[in-house]
């Protein structure tokens, strides 16, 4: 077996590996799987088969540090001293409760399990199909706002403030709350994928998801018993229905993620699948045959996984694709890695939308943690392309202003901005 050098650059966020991790984890999926990487510290898992047998067995491979042991340690560490040295801060965490901490994303059966079950018909296809004249209004208006131009930066123009102002209009909240809702979405990942914020930087953060917090808390408060359709309500409805309730920093935790997953990941999907669009010269096809828009949306997401990976804690000592695993160690599931395959997806490096089960790729997991918000999230892509195609035609890349950046984060993957230019319908 040769040797892998550490791929300290990943862990750094370095741009080069950011903007393209694929030749290293294609290197990693064809000579050691499952490498144990120093600077990581943990097991990075990189083929299909093996990320689905540890999203798959939940009891084996818990979800503790789902960002990974180096940010939580350095989290944990920051935090403490926060704890001990600034009155106020330690006023925020405690008032917030360990038990945010283990929801959805971070937890386990069976808290898993009866977190999802109390509010998964929310995010059912048929739930989230009444929002659809909903978000196609909102795509149509921005839109609006650029249409005369001839040019669009599609992140800040369309990419981030589709999906925001989806999941803000779903919880019911005002328009003057848009900067306050990015603001707090940013905070909340500012983390994720970074091994070197620093304590100041840690305070803000802190300090910022606790004005949501404070924010959430308030309309959980409100809409005790109320009969709507906002998320918020339903939250509260699904989660004070029937026996053993869910706590208040259970519903701030979930509705935490709902507005991270709602946006973030989202406008990473649209903003690739355009320049993805652009290069493969698939405009006509898709403005032809607007059936193809989800097959093509699948296609996106298994190039370019808006999140490249999460991790898992094995509970007990374990071998795993020929590897001994000690119990305790965290093992990285990179998405991004299994989605290219090669036992799995046929010439995984090609664009193909004429792939056999176009929706098995690891985009939004597998298993007892598969994203709960994917309808939503497919509804919202398939829309976006929809409305765009309608209204603007001939769009390409304008090459003087793109950089293709990415943004630094080896855990989301998407780029700072994407100039376009088009012609209006």
């Amino acid at each position: 077996m040769s040797q892998i050098t550490d791929p300290k650059g990943l862990f750094k966020a370095e741009p080069e590996v950011v903007s393209c991790p694929y030749p290293l984890f294609d290197k990693l999926r064809s000579e050691q799987p499952v490498y144990w990487s120093e600077s990581g510290e943990c097991f990075i898992v990189t083929r299909y088969e093996d990320i689905v047998e540890i999203a798959t067995h939940p009891e084996q491979f818990k979800s503790l540090m789902p960002l990974g042991p180096v940010v939580a340690r350095h989290q944990a560490e920051i935090t403490n001293l926060l704890l001990e040295n600034n009155s106020d801060i330690s006023e925020v965490i405690q008032k917030r409760g360990s038990s945010e901490n283990r929801v959805l994303l971070h937890a386990d059966p069976p808290d898993h399990v009866h977190q999802r079950r109390k509010v998964s018909r929310i995010f059912t296809p048929r739930q989230i199909s009444k929002r659809e004249s909903d978000i196609r209004r909102i795509a149509n208006e921005l839109v609006d706002e650029f249409v005369d131009e001839g040019r669009v930066e599609m992140v800040e123009e369309y990419g981030v403030p589709l999906p925001l102002t989806v999941i803000a209009d779903y919880m019911n909240v005002g328009q003057e709350m848009m900067s306050e809702f990015k603001k707090w979405s940013n905070d909340f990942v500012a983390i994720l994928g970074k091994h070197n914020m620093s304590q100041e930087e840690m305070v803000e953060v802190i300090s910022s998801q606790n004005e949501f917090f404070d924010y959430i808390g308030e309309l959980i408060d409100k809409r005790r018993g109320g009969t709507e359709e906002d998320l918020v309500s339903l939250v509260v409805g699904a989660g004070e229905d029937g026996d053993n309730p869910l706590s208040v920093p259970e519903m701030l935790g979930m509705l935490n993620q709902f507005l991270v997953a709602g946006n973030e990941t989202t406008t990473k999907m649209i903003v690739t699948a355009t320049r993805l669009m652009i290069q493969e010269e698939l405009e006509g096809t898709l403005r032809d045959s607007p059936e193809m828009i989800p097959t093509f949306l699948e296609e996106c997401l298994r190039i370019e996984a808006p999140v490249q990976c999460l991790y898992r804690q094995a509970a007990q000592d374990c071998r795993l694709g020929g590897v001994d695993i000690p119990a305790g160690s965290s093992l990285m599931l990179t998405y991004a890695s299994g989605n290219y395959d090669e036992a799995h997806f046929t010439n995984p490096h090609e664009f193909r939308l004429d792939r056999e089960n176009p929706t098995n790729h690891l985009a939004f997991g597998k298993g007892e943690h598969f994203c709960i918000g994917a309808s939503l999230a497919r509804l919202e892509g398939r829309v976006a392309f929809e409305v765009l195609l309608e209204r603007c035609e001939e769009i390409k890349l304008e090459p003087s202003k793109n950089t293709f950046e990415y943004e630094t984060s080896y855990v989301l993957h998407g780029l700072k901005e994407l100039h376009c230019t088009f012609l209006k319908r």
